[in-house]
């Protein structure tokens, strides 16, 4: 059976990140952050300064399996 939880925080996720990490003696992989999106007309998701460094997906990998964490965005909470 494959595992695949997918987490959400509220500004914090780099410290899950960090804490599932050592807990699972693993590096995360492909972690984006918000400030990482392209800046276009087209991107109407208003960034404040604050949520620039939270993340918008990170992968960890624990055994066969993985989990996904991310910060959610403050108009889909």
């Amino acid at each position: 059976m494959q595992i695949r939880p997918y987490l959400t925080f509220k500004g914090n996720c780099q410290e899950a990140i960090e804490i599932y990490t050592r807990a699972f003696n693993t590096k995360a992989s492909e972690i984006m952050k918000f400030s990482d999106l392209p800046q276009s007309p087209d991107n109407s998701m208003l960034i404040s300064d604050e949520q620039k460094d939270w993340i918008i997906q990170a992968t960890i990998p624990f055994g066969d399996n993985f989990m996904r964490l991310s910060d959610c965005h403050k108009e889909r909470q």
